[in-house]
């Protein structure tokens, strides 16, 4: 004998019962919590932008690609939802000397630090930072950027070459 229960829009679960003398019992665990499963996710890019030698400037992004909840807004990503985000960026600049590296920022201040990168003739230099960071609903993030290339360097422009993203992946 099989107990079938159907989904109210898909799936199904089925319990078989085994054919044997006696009594058999099944037990289902009541939900003692809930995942939300539903989060703001964004990604964003942004123009050209100077950034001065050897300081942290903020990063600029003025072109939304999505924001399924509008909490992307002013160069940052405020939550308000709190829970565990992938957050990412990557940044290129067209320098061929010096070194840069890119930062998250959580709340002002530098939190997760990305790959260095150094430039290459031909290349130019570029750098990339990726984390699982737990939010808060009012924590924001926002990407800080730090080049040595001994002048004032501009950055890419666009969302293959500045860009800021981040995703809700669990409660």
């Amino acid at each position: 004998m099989a107990l079938v229960i159907k989904g109210s829009s898909s799936g199904q679960v089925t319990v078989d019962v085994p054919a044997a003398a006696g009594t058999n019992t099944v037990t289902i665990p009541a939900v003692t919590s809930s995942v939300n499963v539903v989060g703001p996710a964004f990604s964003a890019h942004g123009p050209a932008q100077s950034i001065g030698n050897a300081s942290w400037t903020k990063l600029t992004f003025d072109t939304e690609e999505f924001d399924t909840d509008g909490k992307f807004a002013s160069d940052r990503f405020t939550p308000t939802v709190a829970g565990y985000y992938q957050i990412s960026g990557g940044l290129y600049f067209g320098a061929t000397s010096g070194a840069c590296v890119i930062n998250i920022y959580k709340n002002g201040s530098g939190y997760k630090r990305g790959a260095q990168g150094t430039g290459v003739t031909g290349f130019g230099m570029e750098t990339g930072v990726s984390a699982l960071i737990y939010l808060d609903a009012d924590d924001y993030v926002e990407l800080y950027v730090y080049q040595n290339s001994g002048g004032s360097t501009n950055t890419g422009a666009g969302g293959e070459l500045k860009f800021f993203q981040g995703t809700y992946i669990r409660s």
